[in-house]
């Protein structure tokens, strides 16, 4: 047998465990590994054995002498690195080779100190950048080794253009953490509360009780600052930091307005569900074959209201079909747990139909839970993705561009399409083709959909990008897709993200197409390890959680905690003795309560406190015991979510043309995002993949602004923080040049339009002077509590404005008066609020003609 033979006889054995690796073998199966013809094949054959994983971490670690980490461990490395596409795969055998971080920490010290060679450097270079960006886990140590000031100039200085070019990557991703906030001493992030952290990646979502009790007003950045000059080499960190505070804050408002009534600190009917009674039952982790991430189930005291009367049979029933029942605690929807008054903490719902329709057991605890209107659905999705952000894309253009800058150029253009409108411009589409950033505006009616749909087509027909359409509402979205497939995109080349798709394009949604994914077997083998994991987790957070409730603490579990070395006492007479403040008894004269003479000299009251102390720690104990096992179960969970995901991201990316919201986008190429000027800046953010080239913003910064709650964060409000300015808009003022779709389009798509006989010819309207009348006026508009807009998932409530109705009632009046009647006069109002309050005013009017208005 030659060498090459045994080599792979070694292998083999290793992998099946008919032999173990150890030093002797280390070696061969090392320089085996990097022989092998096909290196994606060869991890995957790595992985999915239950020995492989393990024994390149031991080989790995085994020897960190500068010889080996410059020759064979480079090797190995940079043979793995040559595997295309393995995603996960590939990172799972690198993650069991840095952690432990033996040969990690022996690598980048090498590196640090200039030990290694040009290989080895170019090994280090790769294998930081991809430890880096990994999506799972904790990432803080890696760039805690890039941040080093020798490590990163290493990068940045080699002689070698690829470790160079790493360097330039990894600079960039640092940059996104180099905040210039001041410290929280003099006002700047952390320290107002157990959720306030310098770093944001750190802060949870939901807010805790101590952050909707704090009186501190939160940190933020007044947009200026982030246009200093001076603060260019912290503004991407900086501007991911404020762009999250700002709308995480605004997410809060929303909360704070739905407690308030609940609590009594403010006038107003709270409308959302109030179930008084409730106590802890336990974990709820999903059914066997689906499992979710961890969370606690709440017996009721009383049935729900609404369900009294409803037979057991129809319970579930009602609970999924009823137009009442669906609405009881709606999935994903917002939950404040109290005792009494007192904000316990918020969550949010996983709605269970079969465990909602069971008939609840008694309970007596005083702890209630109301339920809040906010959209967490909205937010969450966008604040996590900004949490997860290592780079801008497009920064140049985004965050640093100025006047007189040029404008990048489109990775790859449509020079079918560019080059004939070179010689006939359409501003519009020749710089929606060849810019890296485009802005297309335009008012209502000038084609801006079409210029959209046009641009769509040239790039779908004469290049290979995919397109990722992002629109504000399901309604244009649906609408936009309309209009690529009327121009000729065929159907089966576009896919729909999300529900509640018009008829015409419901079937473009993911759901109703093929997944184009095929799993290896290593991919199984990480699933079945990731299940393993998770059962365990599962099972000992069970454990945890039902000790806590039993919470049966007898002196036993308290003389267990209060020694030092966790052995438990066998006698338990002089704590029982203690506990009722009697003496030491026949033990009085020991030489042990001698010395603790202070112990016992305590009075009763002061013994049950002691004593109460102690059990509350045990408690405590458990409860840190429940969160690491349940923090470690949703990890778990985590990464077999994203595991089963990869079939429907396959499908998505088996399409050039994909449609969604901003959420949507959030969740999960080219973009191009309609009604730009309406979008938050958050969301347009969050919608860049990591592999966007290019982006085209389609909106009107001149028409409505992005809906925002909290007038304080707004543009109108004049305090600065400017969070309903689209980035549309703030790139506009900026000066970025921007092309109107008004000019080009009409030639492009109605070159014979002409005004309607019926439209011409009317007589002037009496008693104004021109027949077109716009009002411009400063008056905020206040609230309607009593009116959801039911059309506006991120909002709980509807708009009015009172000085606006004031004015309209004396318009209408004033028309009256010329001898317009009820046939000739509407009123349109896109708010509920504001339909309300018109309606309340004009009732009140004795005119005839206002009554009939009504």
């Amino acid at each position: 047998m030659n060498r090459a033979a045994q080599l792979d006889k070694c292998f083999n054995n290793i992998l099946r465990g008919k032999v173990p690796a150890d030093a002797r073998s280390y070696p061969l199966l090392l320089e085996v590994i990097c022989t092998q013809q096909d290196p994606a094949t060869c991890i995957n054959k790595i992985v999915e054995s239950s020995h492989g994983s393990n024994a390149v971490q031991a080989a790995m670690r085994h020897n960190t002498s500068s010889q080996f980490l410059n020759d064979t461990a480079t090797k190995l490395l940079l043979y793995l690195f040559r595997a295309p596409n393995l995603g996960d795969v590939l990172d799972h055998l690198l993650t069991a080779i840095v952690d432990p971080p033996i040969f990690w920490s022996a690598f980048s010290q090498a590196f640090d100190q200039g030990e290694l060679n040009e290989p080895a450097q170019e090994a280090f270079a790769v294998l930081l950048l991809r430890l880096m960006s990994l999506t799972m886990g904790n990432t803080s140590s890696y760039r805690d080794v890039a941040k080093k000031p020798s490590t990163l100039t290493r990068l940045l200085n080699s002689s070698q253009q690829t470790v160079k070019d790493i360097g330039y990557c990894i600079e960039d991703i640092l940059s996104t953490f180099n905040s210039g906030a001041p410290t929280a001493a003099v006002g700047g992030p952390g320290g107002r509360h157990d959720n306030d952290f310098v770093d944001f990646r750190e802060i949870s979502i939901l807010p805790t009780a101590d952050k909707i009790l704090c009186q501190q007003l939160p940190f933020s950045r007044p947009s200026s600052v982030l246009e200093d000059p001076d603060g260019e080499e912290t503004r991407t960190a900086d501007y991911l930091d404020n762009t999250f505070h700002l709308l995480r804050e605004e997410m809060l408002h929303e909360m704070r307005e739905e407690l308030q009534p609940a609590l009594g600190k403010k006038k107003g009917r709270h409308r959302g569900l109030i179930i008084d009674d409730v106590t802890l039952e336990g974990v709820y982790s999903g059914t066997d074959d689906r499992k979710t991430r961890w969370g606690i189930k709440l017996k009721c005291k009383d049935d729900f209201k609404s369900m009294k009367n409803v037979p057991d049979k129809q319970r579930k029933h009602y609970l999924e079909k009823d137009p009442v029942g669906v609405k009881i605690l709606k999935h994903q929807s917002l939950v404040c747990v109290l005792s009494g008054n007192q904000i316990l903490s918020l969550a949010t719902v996983h709605r269970v139909e079969a465990l909602l329709a069971q008939k609840p057991p008694v309970s007596s605890d005083p702890i209630r839970l109301i339920q809040i209107d906010t959209a967490i659905f909205a937010f969450d999705p966008v604040l996590k993705a900004l949490q997860n952000t290592q780079f801008i894309l497009l920064s140049e253009e985004l965050l640093f561009w100025k006047d007189g800058n040029l404008i990048g150029s489109a990775s790859v253009t449509a020079t079918e399409i560019t080059r004939p409108l070179a010689m006939n411009p359409s501003a519009s589409l020749l710089a929606g083709l060849t810019q890296r950033l485009s802005l297309i505006q335009g008012p209502p009616g000038t084609g801006k959909s079409f210029i959209g749909a046009l641009l769509a087509k040239a790039i779908h027909d004469h290049t290979e990008q995919k397109i990722l359409v992002v629109c504000y509402t399901n309604h244009a979205l649906d609408q936009f897709l309309e209009d690529l497939m009327k121009i000729g995109i065929p159907d089966t080349h576009i896919a729909r993200l999300g529900g509640r798709a018009n008829a015409q394009v419901a079937h473009l949604g993911v759901a109703g197409k093929k997944e184009h994914v095929t799993r290896s077997k290593a991919d199984w083998t990480i699933i079945d390890n990731l299940k393993n994991s998770s059962g365990f987790h599962c099972d000992s957070l069970e454990d945890a959680m039902d000790r806590f409730i039993a919470s049966k603490i007898d002196f036993k579990d308290v003389l267990m905690y209060i020694d030092k070395k966790g052995k438990p006492v066998d006698a338990e007479e002089l704590i029982f003795q203690w506990s009722r403040g009697f003496g030491a008894g026949q033990f009085k004269d020991e030489p042990n309560i001698r010395q603790a003479a202070d112990i016992w000299g305590m009075p009763p009251d002061a013994r049950q406190k002691m004593l109460e102390q102690w059990k509350s720690e045990i408690r405590k104990t458990i409860l840190e015991e429940i969160c690491t096992l349940g923090k470690n179960y949703n990890e778990c969970q985590d990464q077999l979510t994203r595991k089963f995901r990869e079939g429907m991201v396959a499908t998505l990316m088996g399409n050039r043309i994909i449609g969604c919201t901003m959420t949507g986008a959030a969740k999960f190429a080219q973009d191009i995002l309609e009604e730009a000027g309406e979008i938050l800046e958050s969301h347009v953010l969050t919608a860049m993949g990591e592999s966007t080239s290019q982006m085209i913003l389609i909106g009107d910064h001149k028409q409505l602004r992005p809906k925002v709650n909290n007038y304080k964060l707004t543009v109108e409000k004049g305090d600065g923080f400017e969070l309903n300015r689209s980035l549309f808009e703030r790139l506009v003022l900026r000066g970025f040049p921007h092309e109107n779709s008004d000019s080009p389009t009409p030639k492009l798509t109605y070159p014979d339009l002409t005004d309607a006989a019926k439209t011409q010819g009317h007589d002037d309207i009496r008693g104004i002077q021109n027949n077109f009348i716009f009002i411009d006026h400063t008056h905020p508009e206040d609230n309607d509590p009593r009116i959801a807009n039911r059309g506006d998932g991120a909002s709980s409530l509807s708009k009015q404005n009172t000085y606006e109705v004031e004015m309209v009632w004396k318009i209408v009046r004033y028309l009256a008066q010329q001898g317009y009647g009820t046939d000739k006069l509407v009123v349109f109002t896109p708010y509920l609020g504001q339909l309300s309050m018109l309606r309340d005013v004009l009732k009140r009017d004795n005119d005839p003609v206002l009554n009939v208005l009504c």
